[in-house]
């Protein structure tokens, strides 16, 4: 979970299918808001313009079916548990950046006060919530693996 500075406080699993996100570790966005902060979160986790860009055309039109959106990435670890990722050779970095969301109506916004106010915070703290070495991966004399994904659930 996020603390309120956005320190990781809890070790965390994640099974798809009980996939958790709450106004603890999450933030909540008008929809229109959401594409300038996905590009600076991308940003912030090492994503390049294009693979900012693949990220946010490929979920755009299931984010814009809400008008607010709850989302969060998910801590390396805990993807890698429900994920494993081998590869050879052997890799000198992996990022995978997996993002979870779903719409909150507009009723249920009074419960989500937490995460609202969390998008005042930088975006990076989306670094140490995932587990990212940013200098490492931008260091293109690395062998490394980027990979992004997510998941919509209701």
């Amino acid at each position: 979970m996020l603390g309120p500075t956005g320190t990781v406080a809890v070790a965390q699993t994640f099974i798809p299918n009980r996939a958790t996100l709450d106004p603890t570790n999450s933030v909540l966005l008008e929809v229109e808001k959401i594409t300038p902060y996905l590009d600076s979160a991308l940003e912030a986790l090492g994503l390049h313009t294009e693979a900012r860009t693949s990220f946010i055309t490929y979920w755009l039109p299931s984010i814009l079916k809400h008008k607010h959106i709850a989302l969060r990435f998910l801590p390396q670890s805990a993807y890698e548990q429900a994920a494993p990722l081998h590869l050879e050779p052997t890799l000198d970095v992996v990022a995978r950046i997996f993002m979870l969301f779903r719409g909150i109506d507009a009723d249920d916004r009074e419960n989500w006060t937490e995460a609202s106010e969390r998008t005042k915070d930088s975006v990076d703290i989306w670094r140490d919530v995932v587990g990212i070495d940013i200098d490492r991966v931008q260091d293109a004399k690395l062998f490394r693996v980027i990979e992004w994904g997510g998941m919509e659930f209701r």
